[in-house]
């Protein structure tokens, strides 16, 4: 005697697992300690403030939300198991999927909302690289799961190579970054050729807008178009050099005034600065010119000039902190190009 099987009756098999407990305990730990320290890295202050410790933080928010993604499928998993065997188990899949990166999405920019609102501040960038993190996690957990499911193992190797992207994706300005800070000494005497964007990231720009441009180029290909905003100080300042000049004969850089400009003359001072003395003060060496409209100039900061003046207010030639550029005031909006910044060392 044959029995018949109802074929809407679920099987055994097709049962989900049954989790305990005590599991379910131990995933929730897990995810409360995962969750804690993500939250506590993404808002405790940074010591320093610097290209490097920005593009070395920048690195991790992929990893982790790529991280925090991954522990969040796989505590939903783990506490409520999908049957292989049950044809809508990659449906179940996917929607855990899509609801756990949205949530996750959406954590990020609450981290940045909280970030901007406390001592650190708030990126877009960063939020996007959140969410290559959680796209880079959606990708692996989805094809290890569907691989078992439709029995392809190759699924794995794409969607390993998609996550792979995806973090590239992420990181690739951050690199980007690393590459200009090992530049910088190799560079020197050179303190600004232009010849990268990436460069522009040396330098901090008050009341003015900025770009690289091929006009009133003196050396290379590219020069920086500086565009000045009517203030009362308008000005660019390196903040990540080669510190020791010691050997310098004149600072020496290219600027033009634009022909277009509304006033025939710009007011125009350099400045160089030093490290902090014994005495907590900084010295400084600033000398004013007046730009020509239309007209290329060659600016030139002798070492007499470094060395002229009061001996105890001289700067440490050996440990230079900053170069600033400003134009004061600055009535209309002017363009400057300036060029091939560089040090000029003395013949040996």
């Amino acid at each position: 005697m044959t029995t018949s099987v109802d074929p809407t009756e679920a099987t055994d098999s097709d049962a989900p697992a049954v989790v305990d407990l005590d599991t379910r305990v131990r995933v929730g730990c897990v995810c409360a300690g995962v969750g804690l320290l993500a939250v506590c890295g993404l808002l405790m202050p940074l010591p320093m403030s610097s290209r490097l410790s920005a593009a070395l933080g920048n690195l991790v928010h992929a990893p982790l939300f790529m991280t925090l993604t991954l522990v969040g499928l796989w505590a939903w998993h783990t506490g409520s198991a999908v049957s292989e065997h049950d044809a809508r188990s990659h449906w179940e899949i996917l929607r855990r999927a899509a609801l756990v990166a949205l949530a996750a999405v959406l954590a990020g920019m609450a981290m940045e909302a909280a970030q901007f609102m406390g001592t650190r501040s708030a990126s877009w960038h960063d939020v996007v690289a959140n969410s290559w993190g959680v796209l880079a996690a959606l990708v692996i957990d989805v094809s290890v799961r569907l691989s078992r499911f439709w029995h392809r193992p190759r699924l794995r190797w794409v969607g390993g190579g998609i996550a792979i992207a995806a973090l590239y994706a992420a990181s690739h300005d951050s690199f980007l970054v690393l590459a200009d800070v090992r530049r910088v000494t190799a560079d020197f005497p050179v303190l600004g050729s232009f010849e990268h964007r990436r460069e522009l990231t040396r330098w901090y720009f008050r009341n003015s807008g900025r770009d690289l441009s091929d006009q009133h180029v003196m050396h290379g290909r590219h020069s920086i178009e500086l565009r000045l905003r009517p203030a009362d100080v308008s000005s660019m300042t390196l903040t990540e050099m080669h510190a020791d000049w010691s050997g310098l004969q004149a600072l020496v850089l290219d600027v033009t005034s634009a022909a277009d400009n509304e006033n025939p003359t710009v007011r125009f001072r350099v400045s160089v600065i030093d490290s902090l003395c014994e005495s907590g003060q900084h010295q400084a060496l600033r000398k004013t010119f007046w730009l020509e409209r239309g007209q290329a100039q060659t600016l030139r900061l002798e070492r007499a000039d470094f060395e002229s003046g009061d001996p105890a207010r001289r700067l440490d030639l050996s440990r230079i902190r900053y170069l600033d550029l400003e134009s004061y005031p600055v009535y209309s909006p002017t363009r400057l190009f300036i060029d091939h910044i560089r040090v000029e060392k003395a013949p040996r």
